[in-house]
């Protein structure tokens, strides 16, 4: 797949979050996913997708583990996927580290 095709694929899927069809969006960003499985900005829109459509332990499984690097996005993800699982310590924990990565900015 050339770059192209991956960019109006991301583009399609985006529309689709965009206009409340996250089941359509989902299917787009999965063979994304399996294209693509190392590009990080696809696991976060999967992982957006997944909390769209209601499935808070896919999305914090498609967010990957915390790790040190990890932007914003990343830990408000997983904290809103933490919250939707009722692990609320660990939610606000990922919560205090999207608003540190804000402050740095």
């Amino acid at each position: 797949m050339r770059s192209e095709h991956k960019d109006i694929l991301s583009a399609l899927a985006f529309f689709f979050l965009e206009h409340d069809q996250p089941d359509k969006a989902l299917t787009l960003l999965e063979a994304l996913r399996t294209v693509f499985p190392e590009d990080p900005s696809i696991a976060k829109s999967v992982s957006y997708a997944y909390l769209q459509v209601g499935r808070p332990q896919d999305a914090l499984d498609a967010a990957g583990p915390t790790s040190a690097g990890q932007d914003g996005a990343c830990h408000l993800l997983r904290g809103k996927a933490l919250w939707g699982l009722g692990r609320v310590a660990e939610a606000r924990a990922c919560l205090d580290q999207y608003l540190a990565t804000l402050s740095l900015q």
